[in-house]
């Protein structure tokens, strides 16, 4: 209580006023603030019920309302961005609604039909608004993964481990930062399958990759976006917190160099036609490629000669 005062005398000292009516004087562990509950015994933040039954009810109203108007989806996105600080992870299922938005904005009167995705997450938001979560600050990184990408292919780091690959085709023709993105998902894949219940620091010297992950997602491209979803969802089935941080380019060496190992010769495979007839004369199917990687492998499951994101083993040779 001298804390109290002495902050009060403070602040009318300075002319400035401590509004009665919104401050709290008492002492208190649980403290309700914007439709908030903060709660700092278990170090939660909690919509309040009020808050929470009144975005599940805006939610389901747009759900049965088939050509609502701008002005109604901006009032729900309104809802639900206010929302974020107690859903944990509720920035991964406003895009496509914000995007509907995005393409009407200047007419807030017109009639519009939302989106199959738009549908999805304001489901989502109509399934979990009620009980959602989020905590005031996640416990330090457990693991670092630091990853890079190159026009030729991508490479990631953790601990004393390190791999890389080299884009398909159809992966070379994207944009650097969906590379670098795609990196991150790679990277994953081989380093952190087998993890759980933990939290990774990512390193990356792509600022647009850093903060599309950060940010859970991004309105500005859609591929991006997508790709950051599919991420967060790889990583929330296996309850990891992912964290990213920018790092300079010049001490990302070691991903860089294997991004940049332009290894042709390894990646070549029989031809699929041929293969296909070949195996049509043998007594039994082949389950296992065992000389493969992620680009020419002729099966479900393969081994590869390094760290590889789809591969069941590693180095058929110890098989």
């Amino acid at each position: 209580m001298d804390n109290v005062i002495d902050s009060v005398q403070v602040i009318n000292s300075l002319r400035f006023v401590a509004h009665r009516d919104k401050c709290t004087f008492i002492p208190s562990q649980t403290l309700e603030y914007l439709g908030l509950i903060l709660n700092s015994v278990e170090m939660t933040i909690t919509l309040t019920p009020e808050k929470a039954t009144g975005l599940q009810t805006a939610c389901n109203i747009l759900l049965t309302d088939p050509s609502p108007t701008i002005r109604d989806l901006a009032r729900v996105i309104g809802k639900i961005v206010s929302s974020f600080p107690a859903v944990c992870y509720g920035p991964l299922y406003f895009r496509a609604l914000e995007r509907n938005l995005l393409a009407n904005r200047w007419n807030f009167d017109k009639k519009i039909v939302l989106s199959s995705q738009a549908l999805e997450e304001l489901t989502w938001w109509a399934n979990n608004a009620i009980d959602c979560c989020n905590v005031f600050t996640r416990e330090s990184p457990n693991h670092t993964l630091t990853t890079d990408a190159s026009m030729d292919g991508w490479g990631a780091v953790f601990g004393t481990r390190s791999t890389g690959g080299l884009w398909a085709a159809h992966e070379a023709r994207n944009h650097i930062n969906y590379l670098e993105l795609l990196a991150v998902f790679l990277g994953s894949q081989v380093f952190c399958q087998s993890l759980n219940n933990t939290h990774i620091r990512l390193m990356i010297d792509n600022t647009t990759a850093v903060a599309v992950i950060n940010h859970m997602g991004t309105c500005h491209s859609d591929a991006l976006n997508t790709l950051s979803k599919k991420l967060w969802l790889w990583c929330i089935l296996r309850n990891i917190w992912i964290s990213a941080t920018h790092i300079a380019g010049k001490s990302n060496q070691q991903a860089d160099l294997e991004s940049r190992q332009n290894k042709t010769e390894t990646e070549w495979m029989l031809n699929k036609n041929s293969l296909s007839c070949a195996l049509s004369q043998l007594n039994f199917p082949p389950e296992i490629d065992l000389y493969a990687s992620r680009l020419n492998a002729q099966f479900t499951h393969y081994v590869a000669c390094r760290p590889d994101p789809g591969a069941v083993a590693i180095d058929a040779f110890s098989l």
